[in-house]
């Protein structure tokens, strides 16, 4: 019983390996590549500011 059990698995394997081999991918185009954002960065935020405040509650 368990050679057979065995030969049956191993039919099957044989079988279902046949099916993958099937299905060849088609080849897709080509598309242009997103926006990369690892490049260099220098977040130079510098400004001043200056004004007159004058609060009477």
């Amino acid at each position: 019983m368990r050679r057979l059990t065995l030969a049956s698995a191993g039919f099957l394997a044989l079988l279902s390996g046949s099916a993958w081999a099937a299905d060849l991918g088609a080849d897709l185009p080509m598309t242009a590549p997103g926006f990369d954002w690892t490049g260099y960065y220098a977040g130079m935020q510098a400004g001043y500011g200056w004004g007159r405040s004058d609060i009477t509650v």
